[in-house]
């Protein structure tokens, strides 16, 4: 399996996530990713992998191979690009369109390239705070 690249979280933007909805998200989906399959459903989630095109400031129209998650219950939805040879630009590129076809917001980026292999972004971003913080006297703490 492939790692992932991208992963935008997104806010669908309705009452409630019925089967019709899903039904033409779906539709929708296919208009952009014939290739489109629907790889789980359950009362809870609804999920799809396929291959978008899309026009790529760099290399013009290009493919990317996609998985996208739909979770009834929280409204929420995870767009996955399935690929390390986009850039993190041609990547959000993939992502807000696949939310366009949604209909849905984005609230979130996580950018795996941008993370250690092993080190969550999180206690990164902590380091880098207690760092900035730390009186010039003080030698730098490891984390």
């Amino acid at each position: 399996m492939p790692c992932i690249f991208c992963i935008a979280a997104i806010a669908v933007a309705a009452t409630t996530i019925v089967p019709a909805l899903l039904d033409r998200m779906e539709e929708k989906l296919k208009t952009r990713m014939p290739d489109l399959q629907r790889t789980a459903e359950s009362s809870a989630v609804r999920q799809w992998d396929g291959t978008i095109s899309f026009e790529s400031p760099i290399r013009g129209s290009t493919l990317a191979p996609v998985k996208v998650t739909i979770y009834r219950n929280s409204k929420r939805a995870r767009i996955q690009v399935m690929t390390h040879d986009l850039t993190p630009v041609e990547a959000q590129i993939v992502e807000d369109e696949v939310a366009l076809l949604l209909e849905a917001t984005v609230v979130s980026r996580h950018d795996a390239h941008a993370s250690a292999v092993l080190e969550r972004p999180r206690i990164r971003e902590e380091s880098r705070i207690r760092e900035t913080e730390r009186p010039e006297s003080e030698p730098p703490q490891t984390v």
